[in-house]
């Protein structure tokens, strides 16, 4: 969890969360932070890449190997995540673990 001077932003749940909302409520945490804008994109990145929480933080890298999560755009990895999440719904695999150790093979 992230706590700047206004609000706080909690860890991504991919049990829980929707990822749209998610990002709806990170943006507005930044923008209320003084981070909005094209010159805060790297902080930005990191700042989502370190609160999401372990579990989402390794399902990313899993999903943009043999990169890493901090070479994709923030927009990029919101959509990874989202579509991931998608498939893990659809395949009806139920759990990220599952997805996590199917996905270095992808």
């Amino acid at each position: 969890m992230a706590t700047g001077k206004h609000g706080k932003l909690s860890k991504f749940s991919a049990g829980t969360d929707n990822v749209e909302e998610y990002k709806e409520g990170f943006l507005l945490y930044c923008a209320a932070n003084g981070l909005d804008g094209d010159g805060n994109a790297t902080k930005r990145k990191a700042i989502f890449l370190t609160c999401v929480g372990t579990e989402t933080y390794t399902l990313l890298k899993n999903l943009v190997r043999p990169n890493k999560p901090q070479d994709k755009t923030l927009d990029e990895l919101f959509t990874l995540l989202k579509n991931a999440l998608r498939a893990a719904h659809y395949c009806d695999f139920g759990k990220i673990p599952i997805l996590q150790e199917n996905s270095a093979r992808w």
